[in-house]
């Protein structure tokens, strides 16, 4: 749980930024031409403070430094010089995704800039203009912005997107610093497993968010998003998104449903880019596999979000040879596979069943009541993953029937709710629908 907070804390910023159209790019191999592993979705903001720079170096050429050859404080960097001003840095580098058009932009990058300022040569900050600079924003993988990377000798240590508070940049820093301190470290996570983390921590801390489940139950069978919408349609409030979710974690339903959509379409370009690759003369190294294997399953877990079963069913097929390479080297993705595959059959199973509901319900009212249309109609709603429901149902059932004096029917109605509390067990739906009998009978 805790390492699921601190790692989803830099992807779930990106909720708060400048939603912008993602370049074009080749996903497997992009850490390399970018020079460094920067894996968080991106951004644009605006122009370098002349009043920051070495007054007397005239207009500053992207990646210049002050006379005596040591680097300055700000630079705007292109694909050419990204490597020497950022990789090779002595100093921690603060990267800056921006465009001109940008309005957050425009807010972050004053702050950023009186940071380094500030800092008395022990931050730099190299500002990249992704309307300029559209190779580098696609090697960067900026897709909204603004977008800041932290570099402390050509490795990310920490991502943001976004106008964050000054407790959230203060935290920023002492990575950065934290970092510096240690000194070089053995390389870490490849850019496409680091990518990948960050985007499943995000992606279920949002169904977290709709659903208010928490972390012991896991993904939903049911196309919870596609359910959500559902209820937003019909004018209902979607349940309370729990209290631990971290900080930066859209709860709203436009912006949740935009995460999923960027998702989707982040997913399928690392899943098909690795696919490809598998093929080629070169295949991707055996974390990028990790990666497009764990890309292929959640992008199978975002179509059972939507109600595609169907859909999740055919990715799986489709990536079967990424996610079985992937499990040569760690078993876990066979399982993590296989419970999405389950899921996914079980899903197009009540995608079935939700049509036979209608039949059941209309039979399990009929009076007198049948304990056998009542039971068949719980165990359809339970298998839907509808208990509430199912608890309600019999509720009315019985409501129904004291007021219109049908003494049978209300016992009828009553074993099959005791029944359908036993087997439920310690649900949640238990405890209200026990405390609604009771108020109903005494």
């Amino acid at each position: 749980m805790a390492s699921r907070l601190a790692r989803v804390s830099a992807a779930a910023a990106r909720a708060c930024g400048v939603r912008a159209a993602a370049p074009a790019r080749t996903v497997a191999g992009t850490a390399a031409r970018a020079g460094a592993a920067l894996a968080h979705p991106g951004a644009r903001t605006f122009s370098v403070a002349p009043a920051l720079r070495d007054p007397s170096a005239g207009p500053q050429a992207a990646g210049s430094g002050p006379a005596g050859g040591a680097f300055a404080p700000i630079v705007d960097v292109t694909k050419d010089t990204f490597e020497r001003e950022v990789v090779n840095s002595p100093v921690p580098v603060i990267v800056d995704a921006w465009a001109p058009w940008c309005g957050p932009c425009k807010q972050l990058g004053p702050m950023l800039e009186r940071l380094v300022a500030g800092s008395q040569g022990k931050l730099r900050l190299a500002k990249v203009n992704v309307d300029e600079e559209k190779q580098l924003a696609g090697a960067l993988r900026v897709q909204s912005i603004p977008a800041v990377f932290g570099v402390v000798g050509g490795r990310v240590v920490d991502t943001f997107v976004g106008v964050v508070p000054p407790e959230r940049m203060t935290d920023f820093v002492n990575k950065l610093a934290d970092a510096a301190a240690k000194g070089p470290q053995a390389p870490g996570k490849s850019e496409l497993a680091q990518r990948m983390e960050a985007a499943e921590d995000m992606l279920f801390s949002t169904m977290r968010a709709v659903t208010g489940r928490g972390e012991k139950e896991g993904w939903p069978v049911k196309p919870w998003l596609a359910a959500a919408r559902q209820q937003a349609e019909r004018g209902e409030d979607l349940p309370a998104p729990p209290t631990d979710l971290p900080k930066g974690v859209p709860t709203d339903l436009p912006t949740i449903t935009a995460v999923v959509e960027d998702a989707v379409r982040m997913f399928t370009a690392i899943a098909d880019a690795v696919h490809a690759g598998l093929s080629t003369p070169s295949p991707p190294q055996a974390e990028d596999v990790a990666a497009g294997a764990t890309a292929a399953i959640l992008l199978a877990r975002c179509h059972l979000a939507t109600g595609e079963a169907e859909l999740a069913l055919a990715t799986l097929d489709k990536h079967a040879a990424t996610i079985t390479q992937a499990t040569n080297t760690d078993s876990g993705f066979e399982d993590r596979a296989a419970k999405a595959r389950s899921d996914a059959v079980a899903a197009a199973q009540l995608e079935g069943l939700e049509g036979k509901l209608g039949d059941l319900k209309v039979a399990a009212a009929a009076v007198p009541l049948s304990a056998e249309a009542l039971n068949a109609l719980v165990e359809a709603l339970k298998a839907a993953d509808q208990p509430e429901a199912a608890i309600n149902f019999l509720l009315e059932a019985i409501k129904l029937a004291r007021k219109e004096g049908r003494d049978d029917d209300v016992g009828t109605a009553k074993t099959a709710l005791f029944a359908a509390f036993d087997s439920l067990g310690a649900h949640p739906a238990v405890t209200a629908g026990r405390r609604q009998l009771g108020r109903l009978l005494f």
